[in-house]
Parts: structure tokens; C-alpha cells; sequence
């Protein structure tokens, strides 16, 4: 107790908690899987609830060739809104955005715009896990959480340590 038996002042951080829809320029959640990661990813995103404080990306090694229903599973595991990806987007908290297998993903700017492109035959793996970790690793620094789930190959260790 202060003075007069007040309770001394609070110090508040110096950036509020942000809610839900609000766009994110501070943490970004990235998550990426090659084939068998389904049921992990399902996981995760069952654990968050709606007022998660960032977006999260979700890049999963998938065969372009197949259609993909990720974001209907990834729905039905979360609270959150979940959407694919096809356009530039900005990001914005309490989101799932999933990556569509033959699509690349990079963060471009502060305002944490998402540059959407098509991957072309040549390139592998799609999407490109090294690509979305280290295009977040140099807009986010120390805001970024990388998360590697299952996989065979290495493609997302390298993008995990640019920063």
C-alpha cells in the first residue's frame, strides 16, 4: 500500500494486448508441416482460444495436384477463424491463414502484408516453409514464434534461423 493506503500505481505495458481482428504488426505465429502434420497442427489450434493475441500462418507440405480441405479440418479443431489464402492479405490476430499447396507465402512490410504468389513446377516443397520463416523472421524479429511439426526433409530449419 502507498501512501493514504492507496495501492501503488500499476505500470502498464506500454502496448495494450491485442484483440481479436485487430491487425498485428507485433507477433506472428508460424507453423509449418510436411505431409502427416494434419493431426498435430489440429492440435495446436485446438489448444488456443478466441481471444489467441496474433495471427497465426499455417504451411503445410501438400500435393497441388489433390484438393485440399485444411482449412474445413483446421476449423473444425479451433475456436478461431480460419481462411485459405489465395490473395495479398494483411494479417490480423485471432486468425488462421492456411497456405494452399501450390502457393508461396512471404511477409513484405511492417504492416505484416502477406505476398501471396504461385509456385512454379521446379519448386519444392510447396509451400515453402524456409520461405514464410524467414520472410517473418525479418518483419517480426523477436515477435516471431516458428513452429516445426513432423517432416522428413529440413525445408523450414533454415528459414527458423535467419533470425
Amino acid at each position: 500500500m502507498g501512501a493514504g493506503g492507496q495501492s501503488p500505481p500499476t505500470h502498464q505495458p506500454a502496448q495494450a494486448p491485442l484483440t481479436p481482428g485487430a491487425v498485428s504488426a507485433r507477433q506472428l505465429v508460424t507453423v509449418g508441416a510436411s505431409a502427416g502434420g494434419i493431426a498435430a497442427i489440429s492440435r495446436l489450434l485446438g489448444t488456443l482460444t478466441e481471444t489467441f493475441p496474433a495471427p497465426i500462418i499455417v504451411a503445410q507440405h501438400l500435393d497441388p495436384g489433390r484438393p485440399s480441405h485444411l482449412s474445413e479440418i483446421f476449423q473444425r479443431a479451433t475456436r478461431l477463424s480460419v481462411r485459405t489464402v489465395t490473395d495479398s492479405a494483411v494479417l490480423e490476430a485471432g486468425v488462421v491463414y492456411v497456405v494452399p499447396a501450390d502457393r508461396h507465402i512471404e511477409i513484405v512490410d511492417h504492416a505484416a502484408t502477406l505476398h501471396v504468389r504461385v509456385a512454379h513446377v521446379a519448386e519444392r516443397p510447396k509451400p515453402s516453409i524456409d520461405l514464410l520463416f524467414g520472410s517473418a523472421a525479418r518483419v517480426f524479429g523477436e515477435g516471431l514464434y516458428a513452429v516445426i511439426l513432423s517432416g522428413l526433409g529440413s525445408d523450414g530449419a533454415a528459414g527458423a534461423r535467419v533470425w
